[in-house]
């Protein structure tokens, strides 16, 4: 099995945090960016196979990031995190844009991931 480099997005340090001790277990190499201008500095300069990307933080949003990553070509699987209260937001972005999935949060087990 071939690691897959993972790019967590999220503006909370402990969503980054858990999200990264779930998945480096599964022996994937993983990434994380505070907001969405960092995340997309670290996709330019790296491949990533999946992001993983809050809704809504600062600066740029994950929407954002999902359509300047779409736009400069990156072919990657997008899954977008979100708070229950964005979740019609997180459906409209499943109709508009390409992205994997989505997962509402909080995210208490790697079952629910």
């Amino acid at each position: 099995m071939t690691a897959s480099k993972i790019l967590i997005v999220d503006d909370e340090l402990s969503i980054r945090i858990m999200l990264t001790r779930m998945i480096e277990p599964l022996h994937h190499e993983v990434f994380s960016a505070e907001d969405g201008m960092m995340a997309l500095e670290l996709v330019r300069r790296t491949d990533v196979d999946l992001i993983i990307s809050d809704l809504m933080m600062p600066r740029m949003d994950g929407l954002a990031l999902l359509e300047q990553v779409r736009k400069e070509g990156h072919d990657c699987a997008f899954i977008i995190l979100t708070g229950f209260g964005d979740l019609p937001q997180a459906l409209a972005a499943r109709e508009n844009y390409n992205i994997s999935n989505f997962l509402v949060k909080p995210i208490h087990n790697m079952d629910q991931f």
